[in-house]
This record gives C-alpha cells, sequence and structure tokens, in this order.
C-alpha cells in the first residue's frame, strides 16, 4: 500500500469519527 493511500484513508476516516462521535452525543441528548 501506498503511504498517500493511507494518509487518505485516514482522512477519510476522520470525519467518520467526528461524526459518530457527534451521533453519540445527540443520543444522549435525547434521552
Amino acid at each position: 500500500m501506498k503511504p498517500l493511500n493511507k494518509a487518505l484513508e485516514e482522512v477519510n476516516t476522520l470525519p467518520l469519527f467526528l461524526s459518530f462521535c457527534m451521533y453519540i452525543d445527540l443520543s444522549i441528548i435525547k434521552e
């Protein structure tokens, strides 16, 4: 795997992680 591809994968995973954290925060607020 090229280093560039690995870097792109990490960058693409970050928004997913942040949105996942936001989803958890919203679900906690709703309860």
